[in-house]
């Protein structure tokens, strides 16, 4: 059994494989937060045991929220901020942006004083759009280094909020979803990706306002990803609890795999992926399905001729540089590719399989370690370090995937 504190030693045996996948925690941390904030009793059916969303639900039990969890349903019983405590004591958010951002958009409806600690990854990342929008909205809250300090509550009858999106959608979520039941206008500004992400917010919001509070969460697209690329390897697949979902935007993966001649076939909640021997390029604008772009860029290595990425420049404001990573594996892996920066084009063209063993010593960013164990996998195998953090997203990733 792999101890997490090592490296994970990836083998070069690719099996036919029957697994499931784990829900969206992308729809989880949405719904989390409508739940908190919806009047009644709340329940949440196929709730991922990530990380991220693990995460999520101990903070929010923390600021007095009655939530509880068994066999991947979540109920949560009160709201907020009905529910605010004398004391809270320090809130340690961790490294998940959606988790950071979406708590501290509804902590400004509270009254008391919250002190937030970030983790040292995530105090890199953007975060100063959403503080001056909550100051400019009545609320006090001041950043130090990894520290933030807020308290609430926002201002009377504010009629327009705008928000700054060049750098993320995730504060405007965030915002959207606290004044999910006011009539509000929310103005977006710089928007050039991620649309999808806001689609989602607002679908899940429409669906709260028609007082639905049962929800069974949907496959996770992006994980999704992961299994067609290994099933392009040349293997058969079976998921057995396949809930598809096209608000997400990584759901374009559907539609790229079936592209390049996969097939995938459905009954009830099993899908069956079969490969196909060949594959040819392919071309894929990354505005609306970002963290698609690691799995695309290994998938482009196996694809006959020249595939092409197009928009990845914000993928470094990811969990990791996300671009600079992408490029480091496919040096790592000697493929043959080339990224435009001028134009945000990143292309990638057939790549014969490296056979050696290689080392890669990942940065905290589950998409670069799931990544580069699929370019083992075509490859002559090696070892990850830091593999720990596919628990952010997929805890099961590795057992998943190299079950006999």
């Amino acid at each position: 059994m792999h101890h997490p504190d090592l490296p994970y030693k990836v083998g070069i045996k690719l099996n036919n494989l029957e697994l499931c996948l784990p829900g969206s925690k992308s729809v989880a941390a949405r719904l989390l937060i409508l739940g908190s904030l919806y009047p009644g009793e709340f329940i949440i059916n196929n709730c991922p045991n990530c990380m991220d969303v693990v995460n999520m639900e101990n903070l929010l039990k923390q600021i007095g929220l009655d939530i509880s969890r068994k066999n991947g349903v979540v109920k949560i019983l009160n709201s907020f901020p009905d529910c605010e405590k004398t004391s809270v004591g320090l809130l340690l958010p961790g490294e998940g942006g959606t988790t950071n951002r979406f708590l501290i958009g509804m902590l400004g409806l509270g009254k008391l004083t919250y002190r937030l600690k970030l983790g040292p990854g995530v105090s890199k990342r953007p975060m100063d759009a959403l503080v001056t929008t909550l100051n400019q909205c009545g609320v006090s809250i001041k950043r130090e280094k990894n520290e933030i300090v807020l308290k609430g509550p926002y201002s009377k009858n504010l009629e327009k909020i705008e928000v700054d999106c060049s750098q993320t959608t995730q504060f405007l979520s965030s915002l959207k979803m606290v004044f999910f039941n006011q009539p509000i206008t929310f103005i977006k500004t710089n928007l050039t990706s991620s649309q999808k992400y806001l689609d989602l917010t607002d679908d899940l919001i429409s669906r709260v306002k028609r007082d639905q509070n049962y929800f069974i969460i949907p496959t996770d697209m992006s994980a999704l990803s992961y299994v067609i690329a290994y099933a392009m390897l040349g293997k058969e697949i079976t998921i057995n609890n396949f809930i598809p979902d096209a608000m997400q935007a990584d759901y374009k993966i559907i539609e790229i795999a079936r592209q390049l001649g996969l097939s995938l076939s459905q009954d009830k909640n099993t899908l069956r992926l079969s490969p196909q021997k060949h594959y040819d390029g392919f071309e894929v604008d990354l505005n609306n399905c970002l963290d698609l772009a690691p799995t695309l860029s290994f998938m482009a290595t196996i694809c006959r001729g020249t595939s092409c990425l197009k928009n990845l420049k914000q993928l470094r404001f990811k969990e990791s540089n996300r671009l600079g990573e992408i490029l480091n594996l496919l040096k790592l892996f000697r493929c043959n590719y080339c990224y435009h920066e001028i134009e945000d084009i990143l292309e990638i063209n057939y790549s014969e399989p490296v056979r050696e063993s290689v080392e890669y010593h990942a940065p905290s960013d589950h998409r670069m370690v799931m990544t580069a164990y699929l370019f083992m996998k075509r490859n002559y195998g090696g070892l990850i370090y830091n593999a720990r953090c596919v628990e952010k997203s997929w805890p099961e990733f590795f057992i998943s995937m190299d079950s006999p």
